[in-house]
């Protein structure tokens, strides 16, 4: 072994030639004289500099590379995963800074620090969640969204589609479909399925003076600004039931329970806004679209009418004191007890007691 001392601030120059230890490796490098080969271990306790690239097969060291020590730009040259086994990876939004992404210089998701996440699609862009690859077990929801909030206007989900198209084209804002084919066996066996469940409940001895308005559903169409062209139907709500005539079967295109609580109860209402507005079957019903069609609505206050016959198969009780006809006959039920017809015939009237 020999020892050579070199002053702090000094240096030694072994002149030209490549510096080798070792003697049975093979330099993996052409050296060019002023190189040096290590076949063994190389240990620096202290700092290393390195001002041109390094190549290296494997790095091991415990807690030793921090992303400030890697270059801003970073590229990855395979197919890589990253396991974590039993750890756990977190992104830490502790400052301003946000989490990004890209395609290309494009955010796709952008988690910024303030919790909110945005998700930029592009043309064909979807978002899809598989559930129905392995059949799902679970109650609360494939997809469980809870609120709780006090903030006026506040949304539990938003959903707004705009349609540009021009041509010949159908749009869905929201499209759900429930099917099944199993074959339901057994005795005694009931299944009941939903394709739209809704429910609102209000509970709370509120003391409040103004209005509490609670709407299990609302619905509104509006269908206007098209010149006088074409054929145009707008509908606020369309109902359809298809059954089975095996069993015991019902079909109901749209049912509705007893209405019950309150001081007024109605099952249905016509135009309730509490200004009635229409004379005609807009604020009534209307039995068909041909020109065959029947209706039934409110023609002035405390008046039903309808602009077609009406057939009664059984009795007809009328509870008021007359009943007329359209040229102005009559009959009068007179308060004692007997019943009095007026016709018209020509210019005369006739009044005769029954």
């Amino acid at each position: 072994t020999r020892a050579a001392t070199v002053a702090a601030t000094g240096s030694r120059n072994g002149g030209t030639g490549n510096l080798r230890v070792g003697t049975g490796g093979t330099p993996g490098l052409t050296l060019d004289g002023e190189d040096a080969y290590v076949e063994g271990t190389l240990e620096v306790d202290g700092a290393a500099q390195f001002d041109g690239g390094i190549t290296v097969s494997d790095v091991s060291c415990t807690d030793c590379l921090d992303f400030a020590d890697l270059e801003d730009t970073l590229d990855v040259d395979a197919t890589t995963d990253v396991n974590l086994g039993a750890n756990n990876l977190t992104i830490d939004l502790d400052s301003t800074g946000d989490f990004a992404i890209r395609d290309g210089t494009t955010n796709v998701v952008l988690v910024e620090d303030d919790s909110t996440v945005d998700v930029t699609f592009p043309a064909a862009g979807t978002f899809g969640i598989d559930a129905a690859a392995t059949a799902n077990t679970t109650t609360a929801g494939v997809i469980n969204l809870d609120v709780t909030s006090a903030t006026t206007n506040n949304v539990a989900m938003d959903m707004a589609t705009t349609h540009t198209a021009t041509g010949a084209t159908t749009s869905y804002s929201l499209k759900n479909a429930w099917s099944s084919s199993a074959v339901v066996a057994g005795a005694s066996v009931s299944q009941t399925a939903y394709a739209d469940y809704v429910t609102a409940t209000k509970t709370g001895a509120d003391t409040a003076t103004g209005t509490y308005s609670l709407y299990g559903t609302y619905a509104t169409a509006s269908n206007t600004g098209r010149t006088d062209a074409g054929t145009v139907n707008t509908y606020g709500g369309y109902f359809d039931a298809t059954g089975d005539t095996a069993g015991t079967s019902a079909a109901f295109g749209l049912y509705l329970a007893d209405v019950s609580g309150a001081d007024t109860n109605v099952a249905l209402c016509f135009d309730c806004d509490g200004t009635w507005t229409s004379s005609s079957v807009a604020s009534g019903l209307q039995f068909g679209t041909d020109a065959n069609a029947v209706t039934l609505y409110r023609s002035a206050s405390d008046t039903l009418r309808t602009g077609d016959n009406l057939t009664v198969d059984l009795d007809l009780t009328v509870t008021g004191n007359d009943l007329t006809f359209g040229n102005a006959e009559k009959f009068d039920n007179t308060t004692d007890g007997t019943l009095a017809a007026t016709v018209v015939r020509d210019r005369d009237t006739v009044w005769g007691a029954i």
